[in-house]
């Protein structure tokens, strides 16, 4: 018998970037327990939603389903997926994000609600963290017109929709690290260890 998801909609794993900073395929950078950055990302989304969704190329974890974002980095992933219509609400996150948790996923999710957007906002920084995200499916007009501007970026499809901003600790803060650099990387494993343990559904 399968158990019920945690949060019962989709995760899009986002994974069509050019990795351009980093000079090679980051979701394939190995973590010290030896799974690669998108095991860790596919572990992660798993333990929360009810399906995984990569947005990228049909190679990259191939049993799971996949959406084409034409390698147009993270907005284009975000239409990609609206366009399908896996569902009805989404949770968006990256695949080089090795510290985020299931337990923030989950959060984004539960607090989503009539919004149409659920993101989190460290209080002791101006900065929004842009990713992960939580979505309706009903915003896709607003990220095709986003797309269509010049800048191409998710704070000006966020502009134009009504998103909660949940806030984080410096430790959550620490969890939302973005891999983009070699030294960001070796920095990452010289600092910060891996989690393991399951979810707990008591989880708010």
């Amino acid at each position: 018998m399968t158990s019920s998801p945690l949060w019962p909609h989709t995760i899009i794993i986002l994974a069509g970037g050019e990795s351009r900073r980093m000079g090679q395929t980051k979701h394939e950078l190995q973590l010290p327990d030896g799974k690669t950055l998108m095991d860790a990302a596919v572990q992660c989304a798993t333990e929360v939603g009810r399906q995984v969704v990569i947005a990228g190329p049909e190679h990259v974890r191939p049993e799971l389903k996949h959406v084409d974002d034409d390698g147009g980095g993270p907005l284009a992933g975000i239409v990609a997926a609206l366009e399908h219509g896996f569902d009805d609400r989404y949770i968006f996150m990256p695949c080089d994000m090795p510290a985020l948790t299931p337990e923030l996923l989950l959060r984004l999710g539960r607090n989503l609600a009539s919004h149409d957007a659920a993101i989190f906002q460290n209080s002791n920084g101006p900065k929004q963290a842009l990713l992960p995200l939580a979505l309706q499916a009903r915003t896709l007009e607003q990220a095709k017109s986003a797309m269509a501007g010049t800048q191409r970026s998710i704070y000006a499809f966020l502009a134009n929709i009504d998103s909660i901003h949940l806030g984080i600790t410096d430790d959550e803060q620490s969890q939302l690290l973005n891999i983009n650099t070699p030294d960001q990387w070796k920095c990452f494993l010289g600092t910060t260890g891996n989690r393991t343990e399951p979810l707990d559904d008591a989880t708010n």
